[in-house]
């Protein structure tokens, strides 16, 4: 999972594994569907399909339908992995709500290196497994 993708920030992490999770079937997803799973506005959408679409993490077709591009495949699986780690962590440690834990999550994630995130994610790993203490 070491892949290393350019700097994203909690925002650009966010759509990527919203994303990743409403491309069922690679048909393409439409801007109302992205701006109605992260309850924001259209016009916030298509801001970020221009930065991800910039960044070639997304493609967007004529007909306004957005696919991930294979680096966007493959940072939104890395980035949903760590997410869910840490989301949980957050969760069950911090005894956060998961809205906050959520959000928290995506913040820590934006501010580290990959190999900082990954490395983190080992500890939670092994503290969940009872082979690191937290106290």
């Amino acid at each position: 999972m070491s892949e290393n993708y350019q700097t994203l920030t909690a925002s650009q992490i966010n759509y990527l594994i919203t994303l990743f999770h409403l491309n069922s079937g690679n048909v393409g997803i439409r801007c109302v569907d992205i701006a109605k799973a992260l309850e924001i506005t259209k016009p916030s959408v298509h801001t970020m399909m221009k930065t991800l679409t910039a960044m070639k993490l997304v493609r967007k077709t004529r007909y306004g339908n957005v696919f991930l591009s294979e680096d966007g495949i493959k940072a939104a699986q890395q980035y949903d992995g760590y997410y869910k780690t840490v989301i949980s962590y957050f969760e069950e440690y911090l005894c956060l709500s998961r809205k906050q834990a959520g959000r928290s999550a995506l913040a820590v994630l934006s501010e580290l290196s990959v190999e900082e995130i990954e490395c983190m994610c080992v500890k939670i790993d092994k503290t969940r497994e009872g082979i690191l203490d937290v106290s």
